[in-house]
């Protein structure tokens, strides 16, 4: 077998395995909904509480509109939500 071809499969194995070992270690996706009070890590390094104010399914993922703060709101991905 050719040395590149050999390495190629190697790695190819070795993602598949981290891909089945990360998605055991991962839990089941977490379930929000409106009204849900939420504390989420906000750049810099900041952790504040929230309300959901709606829940947006994309093709990159899970993405909250949250509440916070006097009249501020974001849109944040969820795993941006600190998990307690």
């Amino acid at each position: 077998m050719d040395s590149t071809r050999a390495t190629a499969l190697g790695r190819r194995q070795k993602i598949a395995y981290n891909l089945a070992v990360s998605n055991k270690s991962n839990p089941a996706p977490r379930q929000f909904k409106v009204g849900d009070r939420v504390k989420i890590s906000v750049p810099p390094e900041r952790i504040v509480d929230t309300t959901v104010k709606a829940v947006i399914e994309r093709t990159d993922g899970l993405h909250l509109q949250v509440d916070y703060g006097h009249d501020q709101t974001a849109l944040v991905h969820s795993r941006q939500v600190v998990v307690e």
